[in-house]
Parts: C-alpha cells; structure tokens; sequence
C-alpha cells in the first residue's frame, strides 16, 4: 500500500514541476502537494488490478462466490478511482496549471482512450456473470471430437482430459515414445 502511494507521489511531485533537476527544491513542498497526493489513485489502480486478477483467478478455478466477491470489490475500487480522477482534474487546475495545459493539449488522446477503456471495464466486469461450477455451455464440444454433455451436471471433460485434435500431431521417435500429458 505504502509503494504505490509513494510512487504516486513522486509521480506528482515530479510532474507538477516542484522538483528541480538540480535537486535543491524544498524537501516538504516538492513531495506534499495538492498533485503529489493524487498518490492516492496509484493505490487505488493497483488495488483495482489485484481485484480483477482475483477475479479471473476465481473465475478459473470455478469459484463463483469468489468470483462474485472480488467482481463486486473491483467495481467498487474502479468507481474509487474514477472519482478521485475526475477530482484530480480539478486538483491539477489549481495547483498545476502547466500539467493541466498539458493534459489538455498533447495528452489529450491518452487521457480519452483512459476513460474510454476505464468505462468499458466497468460495463464489462458489471455484465459478467460468474460461469458454473462445472458446465461450460458455450464450448464447442462435438468440433472438439467430444460429445456434449448429456446433463448439466460435471461430466464435462477436465482440462487435461480432453482430446486436443486442434494441436499438431508431433511425430518422431522421442515423441511418439512419450506418454501424452493431454
């Protein structure tokens, strides 16, 4: 928690141009300032990443409570860090009038792609619902060579278990002397 709020803040201090290049600034002034203490959404980022990476991580080992769980604390932290952004807008109009000019001119383009993507993960962790313990409806079973499932019970085929004839056929004498992992 401390890295990232950290390098928040050094981002800010060094972005909002109190930290001079000849390393003789002010040390309180040019790390605590209004922009240096946007340090707060790096935490907020990074927090927002490691829910959604638990999320996909309970999504593949068919948690669907955890899943549930971490979806919902994803949203909550994407949410956190979309309020602080727009305040950090106009935190930067006040204390950072050059950094504002600048976002506002050159980085324009990334700062609109950021909120694009921001609001399509949004929509898209919103919409997800969690999968079923076992069932995987959607595959496409019988272009697999296998059947579909004749219940909506777990006699899915395990992920080892399944036959793979999508993968090359490996031949020669140490691989054919091999047991097949698959």
């Amino acid at each position: 928690m401390l890295v990232p709020f950290f390098l928040g803040t050094v981002a800010g201090g060094i972005a909002s141009g109190r930290v001079p290049q000849s390393g003789n600034g002010d040390p309180v002034t040019s790390w605590l300032n209004p922009t240096s203490l946007l340090g707060g959404l790096a935490v907020l980022a990074c927090a927002y990443t490691a829910a959604v990476f638990l999320t996909a991580e309970a999504r593949r080992r068919d948690g669907p409570e955890l899943e549930t769980w971490f979806r919902r604390r994803s949203l909550v932290t994407a949410t956190a860090a979309g309020a602080v952004a727009l305040a950090g807008i106009a935190v930067l109009h006040a204390d950072s009038p050059v950094l504002f000019e600048g976002l506002l001119t050159r980085g324009l383009g990334p700062v609109v792609v950021s909120g694009v993507c921001g609001l399509s993960a949004l929509v898209l962790l919103r919409h997800a619902t969690p999968r079923p313990g076992c069932c995987r409806p959607w595959r496409s079973w019988p272009s697999r060579g296998g059947a579909w499932p004749s219940t909506r019970t777990c006699s899915v085929p395990t992920r080892r278990s399944r036959p793979r004839p999508h993968l090359p056929r490996r031949c020669g004498r140490w691989w054919s002397s091999r047991p097949r992992r698959w």
